[in-house]
């Protein structure tokens, strides 16, 4: 009796791939993973920020939140949440205040507080503003100060405070420091298409 042993040889195709297409890919694959983020939020002021702005103090004055006290946040725009008390200087006839502006920053998962200290006539123009593009601000800023030494003119910046939301932005949830509470998000959109791993993972099953 003859036995004959028959092996069967299954052709595999490679698939060569330059360092571009994996950075590519792995890139694509990260942005396909990542959570969507809403492309604006509305924030709700608490008691915690209302206090914080008014332990500014000058004189008999003290700082002061808006009577509004929900804001629509959207990335590249800053919106005034607070300002803290006039202060005027006898000594030169001229005054300076404190202006505190909100901007969403959906990628950090955070809010900026931008702190400019305003002089001057200054004061009156950016009181004025509720709410601007970013590059209105930033402009205002790199104008710097003018005028004299002790009668400045013009805005600074006094630095800024960020605010994490360590679980996203998700409606109900508070800042880690607790000054700010969403209340609504919108604008948030899945990824419809196919990702970008399937897709390459089905088109080169064998």
């Amino acid at each position: 009796m003859d036995i004959f042993i028959t092996k069967q040889y299954t052709m595999k195709k490679i698939i060569r791939l330059t360092e571009t297409d994996l950075t590519r890919i792995v890139k694509q694959i990260l942005k396909e993973n990542k959570k969507s983020k809403p492309k604006s939020i509305t924030i709700e002021l608490t008691k915690e920020w209302e206090d914080r702005v008014k332990e500014m103090k000058s004189d008999n004055l003290r700082g002061y939140i808006p009577f509004k006290t929900e804001y629509k946040l959207s990335e590249g725009l800053w919106v005034k949440i607070g300002s803290g008390p006039y202060e005027y200087n006898r000594s030169y006839l001229s005054g300076k205040q404190t202006f505190f502006f909100a901007e969403y920053s959906p990628n950090n998962d955070e809010i900026f507080v931008h702190n400019m200290n305003c002089f001057g006539n200054a004061i009156g123009k950016i009181a004025e503003e509720t709410m601007a593009g970013q590059h209105f601000f930033m402009s205002v800023l790199d104008r710097g100060l003018s005028g004299t030494e002790d009668k400045p003119i013009g805005c600074v910046s006094g630095g800024y405070s960020y605010h994490k939301f360590e679980d996203g932005f998700e409606v109900g949830s508070t800042d880690h420091r607790g000054y700010f509470k969403i209340v609504d998000t919108s604008g948030s959109e899945e990824n419809e298409e196919e990702p970008l791993s399937e897709r390459y993972y089905r088109k080169r099953r064998y």
